[in-house]
């Protein structure tokens, strides 16, 4: 059985964004951070394709000269959570750009993608598989849209994490710093679709 480890610190709609438009494509690029090690040969294939997608993406992120500018942005008492809130900052940018990066409206975007998730693949533990549900049944992708949105993201993030966090409050340093982070976002998103083409 695949079990995950908890899918509540992912920016959801990026790496969707670059999934096929399959159930295992989706499920995979979703499940990346979750499955750890070699993974070849222990799933089916299009989802062992989503998940080393998945990876490489985090790793041209992470390694990207502005996603560390963007990191700065963030307050030294949740600095340690800095990824976490640059990824729903980017997803929350992906959001209000859209347009820029699909010829596919957003909202038929995401429609599809639940319709596509219902399709769940075997393996999957049940704890997964019901926070997926509570993703589709609460329609996170659409709340990134919104600075409540991604507000309610962080809140939701800290709440699952044990030990005391200001994570909660992270909005303060979105909304305090929003040009300058959108202005990262939009130097790095393309930089980042020609790295998945080059690499396709």
């Amino acid at each position: 059985m695949l079990e995950v480890r908890d899918l509540s610190y992912m920016n959801y709609l990026a790496h969707i964004f670059f999934a096929d438009r399959t159930p295992l494509s989706i499920f995979g690029n979703l499940l990346g951070d979750f499955v750890k090690g070699k993974i070849t040969g222990k799933f089916p294939k299009k989802l062992e394709s989503g998940i080393i997608n998945h990876r490489k993406i985090d790793k041209f992120t992470d390694s990207h000269a502005t996603t560390f500018s963007s990191r700065k942005f963030i307050r030294t008492e949740r600095y340690r959570f800095s990824g976490i809130i640059v990824d729903v900052a980017y997803d929350h940018f992906l959001s209000k750009n859209w347009n820029r990066f699909s010829s596919v409206e957003l909202t038929e975007f995401i429609d599809s993608t639940y319709e596509l998730m219902e399709n769940e693949p075997p393996g999957i533990d049940n704890d997964t598989l019901i926070h997926l549900r509570k993703m589709r049944a609460e329609d996170w992708l659409s709340s990134y849209s919104s600075i409540e949105g991604i507000d309610k993201a962080f809140k939701r993030i800290s709440a699952r994490i044990k030990r005391k966090n200001s994570l909660g409050s992270a909005i303060e340093d979105i909304v305090e710093n929003c040009l300058e982070l959108e202005n990262n976002f939009l130097r790095f998103f393309p930089e980042l679709i020609c790295f998945i083409n080059e690499r396709d």
